[in-house]
This record gives structure tokens, sequence and C-alpha cells, in this order.
């Protein structure tokens, strides 16, 4: 006996529905590493015009301020990219289902 309620689908259907699903889940995972490295990256303070630099790098150690910046830099780069890309992916996944057109 068959069970008519059951909705038969396509072959390929599920296999992208899978897809996009994961697909999601990158996107979303893209776009919380971009706000984490933003999160937890320690930054750099600047106060009176002049960098502060953090204690753990002063710790009896030669301070080349080009390399901090350099670094500083890098991971704002990082994060910007990933958190920008991150956002843009979302768009173009979740974008059909926002803005679906209503028909009246």
């Amino acid at each position: 006996m068959r069970d008519n309620s059951v909705v038969e689908s396509f072959p390929g259907e599920d296999q992208r529905k899978c897809r996009a699903r994961w697909l999601a889940v990158l996107i979303w995972a893209i776009f919380g590493v971009g706000l984490l490295v933003q999160a937890f990256s320690p930054g750099l303070r600047i106060e009176h015009n002049k960098f502060v630099a953090p204690g753990t790098i002063s710790k009896g150690q030669e301070i080349h301020p080009d390399e901090i910046i350099a670094r500083e830099r890098t991971v704002q780069l990082l994060s910007a990219t990933l958190t920008l890309g991150g956002a843009l992916g979302l768009a173009v996944c979740y974008g059909p289902a926002l803005f679906r057109r209503r028909e009246s």
C-alpha cells in the first residue's frame, strides 16, 4: 500500500536543498569568523596622537612599530574581507526569499 500523503520530488531536488543548506552554513561561518577576528584582535590604541603598545608586546623586547602596524592592518583587512564576503554571500543566499515579489 502506498502512502499518498508523501509528495514525490524530483531526483536531484534533495541534493540541491542539502547543498544549499551547507552553503548557507558555510557562509554564516565565514561571517561569524570575520566578526570573531575583529572582536578578539588586540587592536592598537591611540592616545594623544601616539600609539600605545600593549604590555605583552613591550616586555623586555625591542619594539618595531612598523611591524605592529602592519600586523594590525592585516588583521583588520582579514576581518573586513571575511565579514563583507559573508554578508554578501548571505545576501545572495537569502535574497530570493527576502525580496520575493508579491502577486496581487
